[in-house]
């Protein structure tokens, strides 16, 4: 079967937002035929029409019915949308034993349809909500079903993690702690974002005054597009999710993967910002300090008619943001040492963390969206590594897996995101990982140690035994990571310690026959001394 025919299959499992419209014919698609790399996610239909490889599941049917409303829906059969009745209610047990399953064999049976259609199947791709009743229990019911007639099939997820700040549910821990325990078991690679950094981003790096969902979904679609460009383009470099995985995953259960994107920058900044190679990489690497970026004397005015007029004082940095309100603190990590380029002073984008430099990195992949040269990002990782801005495990013997592919982003209109000439995702397995799923645990142990809301899901077919279950096993994935830093922080003793009694030895060396020397040369001088 020939390489460039990989069919995927995206599943979502939790509510889509759509606007009313009115419907629209898809539009007819122009391709060469020897470029098939997008039939990866479409298939051809009749009258030379393509729709997705995708189904959309919800257990509440309003969100299914928002999407059969919008502009997008003739893209999708009717068969291709599944719904329930009546929605999980944010609870876990109603998505895995009673809303969940009325809707399991319909959606097998699709998911059945769409994997004979493809001619050579590698896996699914789940878009999610770990914080959800059907994003967590339903997505997890699946996955059962899935890893048993399609054992050998990867499990890729992209999933919104719940908000370390913000909580939209108060039971969310308990869907959390239950959905990661899922994970565990099956997927072979989670992406996880957070609506409420994801909304940060919105705010101060694309200036955007009240942020929606469409401007959140943008800014996550561009990640999900960044990552499976390579199965749509071709490139000098190309990958596919399997390798990705194969990459970025060194154990099966340490597989959460932070995702960052670069650049994200406004409209009116765009004139006066460089996107070079160099430059959205050491993007995608710093940590912006919003007290120190983002300054009251900066300030960009935008009158109700549209013209701007800036004011920028010479003893102010340059800056082409409008000013911030007051945010929480939490918002940001620590200020970073690193210093602001002259292209960008907030243009770092981590979809769940504020910062992609602390903890141990065991693998980072690089990809690369427009016109790059191989030679650009070498140097560019070696600027990275000078500055030691990452810091990697020592049994990693490169670090660094890059993609590249030639076809730069595109975007919609109306949501603030700008086409650059280049552009790149970073996808890093670290162990930061630790602090959040450290925060889930916490809070699950808190409602738990009361026993707290138990009875929802106990009345739903749940047993106190399914919760302590994966409670322990969030407790063994901790254990995990902290036994990584750990083995890191040896290493690294350990080669500080060699470094050093090396260069005491060659330290000694060096003097011992300088003194052997000095001693000869005097000897010499007695000997043939006058008397």
């Amino acid at each position: 079967m020939d390489s460039k025919l990989r069919s995927y299959e995206p599943v979502k499992c939790s509510g889509v937002g759509a606007t009313s419209a009115m419907r629209r014919q898809p539009p007819l698609l122009e391709y060469d035929e020897d470029d098939m790399n997008f039939l990866s996610f479409f298939e051809e239909g009749s009258q030379n029409r393509y729709r997705p490889r995708a189904v959309f599941v919800d257990t509440d049917p309003s969100t299914i019915g928002a999407l059969s409303n919008s502009p997008y829906a003739r893209l999708y059969s009717t068969e291709q949308l599944v719904r329930g009745t009546e929605d999980a209610a944010n609870n876990f047990a109603r998505g895995y034993y009673t809303e969940g399953r009325r809707l399991l064999q319909q959606t097998l049976q699709q998911l059945r349809l769409q994997a004979e259609a493809c001619d050579s199947l590698q896996g699914f791709m789940l878009y999610h909500s770990y914080g959800g009743g059907t994003g967590s229990g339903l997505t997890a019911l699946l996955a059962d079903y899935l890893s048993i007639e399609y054992p050998k099939k990867i499990d890729v997820r992209f999933a919104v993690m719940p908000s370390t700040k913000v909580s939209s549910a108060v039971v969310e821990p308990y869907n959390a702690i239950l959905s990661g325990h899922n994970s565990l078991q099956h997927c072979s690679a989670a992406f996880a974002a957070d609506n409420s950094f994801m909304y940060d981003l919105a705010y101060n790096c694309l200036a955007v005054a009240r942020p929606s969902f469409h401007h959140i979904n943008a800014i996550f679609s561009q990640t999900v597009s960044s990552v499976t460009g390579s199965l749509r383009f071709d490139g000098a470099l190309s990958m596919g999710l399997s390798e990705i995985c194969t990459n970025l995953v060194p154990f099966p259960r340490l597989h959460f993967i932070y995702t960052h994107y670069a650049p994200l920058v406004p409209q009116q900044h765009v004139p006066f910002s460089r996107f070079s190679t160099m430059d959205i990489t050491r993007m995608a690497f710093q940590s912006p300090d919003p007290k120190t970026n983002f300054s009251s004397k900066n300030i960009l005015d935008t009158p109700s008619s549209g013209t701007s007029s800036l004011h920028l004082p010479s003893s102010a940095p340059r800056s082409f943001f409008p000013p911030l309100p007051p945010i929480r603190s939490s918002s940001f990590s620590a200020p970073s040492t690193a210093h602001s380029t002259s292209s960008s002073v907030s243009s770092t984008s981590s979809l769940w963390s504020s910062d992609i430099s602390p903890g141990v990195h065991m693998a980072c992949c690089l990809m690369y969206r427009g016109q790059v040269k191989p030679t650009d990002i070498t140097a560019a990782i070696k600027k990275v590594l000078q500055k030691r801005a990452v810091k990697f495990v020592n049994w990693t013997p490169t670090g660094f897996k890059v993609g590249v592919n030639y076809q730069p982003v595109t975007t919609l209109p109306g949501l603030n995101l700008t086409n650059v000439p280049r552009s790149v995702c970073v996808l890093s397995n670290t162990t930061t990982v630790r602090q959040h799923w450290d925060a889930l645990a916490a809070n699950f142990d808190k409602l738990f140690s009361k026993k707290a809301f138990c009875f929802w899901y106990l009345n739903e077919g749940m047993t106190e035994e399914d919760l302590v279950e994966a409670r322990e096993d969030i407790a063994v994935l901790q254990a995990d990571y902290k036994d990584v830093e750990e083995m890191a922080m040896l290493d690294t003793r350990r080669s500080r310690t060699q470094e050093e009694t090396r260069v005491n030895e060659e330290g000694e060396d060096i003097r011992e026959p300088r003194r052997k020397k000095r001693s000869s040369n005097r000897k010499r001088q007695r000997k043939y001394s006058l008397p």
